[in-house]
């Protein structure tokens, strides 16, 4: 079964690096700490983005929208949220991926110090659809310091996972907009995203797979990339199925991607899977458009 990102080779590297892994390839462990880090971010970031206490869909960051242009013209709408503890308890499901059943169970809590939401497009005099964007890259979301505590998103078709025990990161996100139902209007956020500056404080992380854990020092970060796909935009860092940049981990700085690793951000990547996963959704235009002009 296909999924956001494949962790089974992870899984069975873990089986051989066990309690040597600090000694034997700590390399490979920095590659897999920057590539769990992206599942656990997006359950973190979609978290924030669905929560309606103090998160993006709380009354209290609604009502505060800022509005920077005049109706029917160019402009940007900016929502901002400030001091949000989510708490996803022992474990939260999430919404079954359509193409495949799978899941992640999220379990833990974050809390955001600050973050924003600014969405450029056609400013429209309409509580309901208050801007129309005319980009595929309209979103930003930008995550100030967003400390954890034993936050873990487990992926039901897959043994591996990190938790991340204690520590922060924060980060920039570009959600991917496509055309949706019924009027075409890119309002449709796609599984496919890039993501910059994704930056650690000192912070402690656990690999786990089947049996074994690791235990992760990580000192900093500075890591970039793309979930999926995201073509003509490689010029501005969004390149296909990508993972790049650096990270600390144990005192030692490692350059991301390892040496000898071409694999990008998902290992098991497919182009043609990656997109099935949003094709069975009911609100996303048929065939899918990224042309938002």
């Amino acid at each position: 079964m296909k999924k956001l990102l494949h962790v089974a080779p992870l899984a069975a590297a873990l089986l051989t690096l066990s309690a040597c892994a600090q000694v034997c390839a700590p390399d490979q462990v920095a590659m897999a700490v920057a590539r769990l880090t992206t599942l656990n971010a997006d359950a973190a970031i979609t978290a924030l983005n669905d929560d309606e206490s103090c998160g993006f869909m709380s009354e209290t960051v609604l009502d505060a929208v800022v509005r920077d242009g005049d109706f029917g013209a160019e402009g940007s709408l900016t929502w901002s949220v400030t001091d949000c503890e989510i708490d996803m308890g022992e474990g939260t499901d999430t919404e079954p991926n359509c193409h495949t059943d799978a899941y992640k169970t999220v379990s833990g809590k974050i809390t955001v110090a600050s973050a924003t939401k600014v969405v450029t497009g056609i400013l429209m005099d309409n509580p309901e659809s208050p801007i129309l964007p005319t980009s595929d890259l309209a979103v930003t979301i930008t995550i100030g310091e967003t400390s954890f505590d034993n936050f873990e998103a487990k992926p039901s078709d897959s043994d591996a996972s990190m938790l991340w025990v204690e520590g922060s990161l924060s980060g920039e996100l570009y959600p991917r907009l496509a055309k949706s139902t019924p009027l075409g209007a890119c309002s449709f956020q796609s599984s496919h995203k890039g993501f910059t500056g994704v930056k650690y404080t000192p912070s402690t992380v656990v690999l786990h797979a089947p049996d074994q854990e690791v235990e992760v020092e990580i000192g900093g970060s500075d890591l970039q990339g793309q979930v999926g796909q995201n073509k003509g935009k490689a010029e501005e860092g969004f390149i296909e199925n990508d993972l790049r940049g650096s990270i600390e981990i144990w005192g030692t700085s490692y350059d991301i991607p390892i040496e000898g690793d071409e694999d990008g951000l998902d290992p098991e990547y497919d182009e043609a899977e990656f997109y099935a996963q949003d094709e069975c959704k009911e609100s996303v235009l048929l065939p899918m458009s990224f042309d938002c002009s």
